[in-house]
């Protein structure tokens, strides 16, 4: 017969667990297993990220900075004010990104938001116009009564802007539409010698004046009666006609140069032209 000590046998340790709170855990271990709900997770934080806009000619860029680390599959777009999508930010990226499109030559006035799953997070407002071109200019004249304008050194060259050659007053006398670089001249021809004012005009903004005289040319003339009437005469018509002391050194000049020419010829041929005075004192013969 064995005899057992009791006080070697030692009771066995229990946890100090209520049968309820046991029961709890059992629960929650076998969630899923016995139709029950787990509770549900706790509202995942907001995706959060700052935006600060720049351009460069026709390109418009946001900034975004600080994309949350947590961001999944939430749409992040750049878009006009009407909602139209000009880029978008592919999923998963966080940290630090950019979003940008770019204009070309459609010039105007835009607006643009940073979406967040349609939500707008920034706006951003501009007007887009071409930068204004820049030239040099130089008068002169080649050819009697006509003025010429070189423009040249041209930078920013646009479609959008016109060079004109005009009067003080706005008339404009010739024009040049910048489509590109190349020099090219403004030319215009007064009717009469005198004095004249001109301006350049850039879209009617005036970029240069100048004024130009056009100097009347002394007359010439030859031994030759037939080239003297021709030329001298219709030029001086008014002078001789009311100007005796001009009318008496001319009648000299042309008795002693038309020697060489009938003088009816002269008077058949210029009858129209020739002053009374000189009429009468040329020779009948």
């Amino acid at each position: 017969m064995t005899f057992i000590n009791r006080r070697i046998i030692k009771r066995p340790t229990l946890f100090a667990t209520s049968r309820r709170n046991f029961g709890n855990l059992l629960t929650h271990y076998e969630t899923g297993q016995d139709g029950t709900t787990p509770d549900p997770d706790p509202t995942p934080d907001p995706v959060t990220f700052t935006t600060s806009w720049s351009t460069n000619g026709g390109i418009v860029e946001a900034n975004l900075t600080g994309i949350s680390s947590h961001r999944t599959t939430e749409v992040i777009v750049l878009t006009r004010s009407n909602g139209t999508v000009l880029a978008t930010l592919d999923e998963n990226k966080v940290g630090d990104w950019d979003l940008q499109h770019d204009e070309g030559t459609g010039y105007g006035s835009y607006t643009y938001n940073i979406r967040l799953d349609g939500v707008i997070k920034s706006t951003f407002s501009r007007d887009y116009q071409p930068n204004v071109p820049s030239f040099t200019t130089n008068f002169f004249s080649n050819s009697a009564k006509t003025i010429s304008c070189g423009v040249e050194n041209i930078t920013n060259p646009s479609g959008l802007f016109t060079v004109q050659l005009a009067r003080i007053d706005g008339a404009v006398l010739d024009s040049h539409v910048l489509n590109d670089a190349t020099s090219f001249f403004l030319q215009f021809t007064e009717l009469d010698y005198g004095t004249y004012d001109y301006q350049v005009l850039l879209n009617d903004t005036q970029v240069a004046t100048h004024q130009h005289i056009f100097v009347r040319p002394e007359p010439t003339f030859t031994t030759s009666g037939r080239n003297l009437v021709s030329r001298f005469l219709p030029t001086y018509q008014v002078l001789l006609a009311h100007t005796p002391t001009f009318t008496r050194i001319f009648v000299e000049m042309t008795e002693r140069l038309l020697r060489r020419t009938s003088s009816k010829q002269v008077k058949r041929q210029h009858r129209f032209h020739l002053p009374r005075q000189i009429m009468e004192l040329l020779p009948t013969s």
